[in-house]
């Protein structure tokens, strides 16, 4: 009985089909700047005998192993690697891009075209392919993350990328509109402060002659009535304050509560000092205050 069920067993072993090979392929990613590159490739599993060459003026190189050689050769460097598992190499290089009349054209040469690579190239931001510009060989997919155009090869192993590109002109448009509403809200709050100014100063001169008119009034009074008598002042006193500076004498009487008889008197001594004139009109005289305003 156990030898039957380790037949079975075998027997089943026998037909179970090998697990698939997943291996990912290598990848190669450009991401363009202004003025540099920084390249990353990425070998997947297991790397044996690796001999990568290098643009003579990359820097800031980054090897996932220890374990590799860095040599120059014919003015360029060439990374060594013996073995090593998932290596990633990273660096950046000013070589790669180039400006004309035409754009920009960034330059890729493939040291490893025995090898096919999942192949990633990142415009810089705000930049966009020429239109009728070099673009070698043709992607397999254009793409954007909003910011990015990116170009996809998928198992690339030619010899070199050529891709031409442009910066977008930025629209002075928004600095104007921007601009012109700055320049009018200066102006609006220039105005609005102008005429609050004038508003303000018309207040402080009505005010001003306002006192000043009193003050003249206050003078004026003080000059008429200094060497006059009780009476004398009073009369003057409400003449100035009447329109015109005169007035009827029985509005005397009857606000003064002077009687008609010193009224008389008191007139006929302010006549005399030429500071009123009587008008007689029938049965009744207006008195007018002879000092101007």
């Amino acid at each position: 009985m156990i030898i039957f069920v380790l037949c079975l067993c075998l027997i089943s072993a026998g037909f179970t089909s090998p697990a698939p090979d997943t291996e990912t392929s290598p990848s190669l990613r450009y991401d363009i700047y202004t003025k540099n590159v920084v390249v990353e490739y990425n070998f997947p599993g297991e790397t044996r005998g690796l001999e990568l060459r290098i643009p003579y003026d990359a820097g800031g190189l980054q090897v996932s192993t220890d374990d590799y050689v860095l040599t120059n050769i014919d003015g360029h460097q060439v990374i060594s690697v013996d073995y090593a598992e998932d290596l990633k190499i990273r660096y950046a290089s000013e070589s790669m891009i180039d400006k004309s009349r035409e754009g920009y054209y960034f330059t890729s040469k493939n040291y490893l075209s025995e090898r096919s690579f999942d192949v990633v190239v990142v415009l810089p931001e705000s930049a966009i392919l020429v239109e009728g510009g070099v673009l070698f060989p043709e992607p397999d997919s254009i793409d954007s993350d909003g910011r990015s155009v990116i170009l996809k090869w998928d198992n690339y192993n030619d010899e070199q990328v050529l891709v031409n590109y442009e910066f977008v002109k930025k629209s002075n448009l928004l600095f104007y509109i921007i601009l012109i509403i700055l320049v009018v809200g200066f102006i609006l709050y220039e105005l609005s402060q102008s005429r609050k100014f004038k508003r303000e100063m018309s207040k402080v001169r009505e005010k001003t002659k306002k006192v000043r008119k009193k003050q003249t009034k206050e003078r004026r009074k003080e000059e008429l009535t200094k060497n006059l008598f009780e009476d004398e002042k009073r009369i003057v006193e409400y003449l100035l304050d009447k329109k015109g500076r005169e007035c009827w004498t029985k509005e005397l009487v009857r606000d003064l509560g002077i009687s008609k008889v010193k009224l008389s008197r008191k007139l006929r001594s302010l006549e005399r000092k030429e500071v009123i004139k009587k008008i007689p009109y029938g049965n009744e005289n207006r008195i007018r205050l002879l000092v101007k305003r």
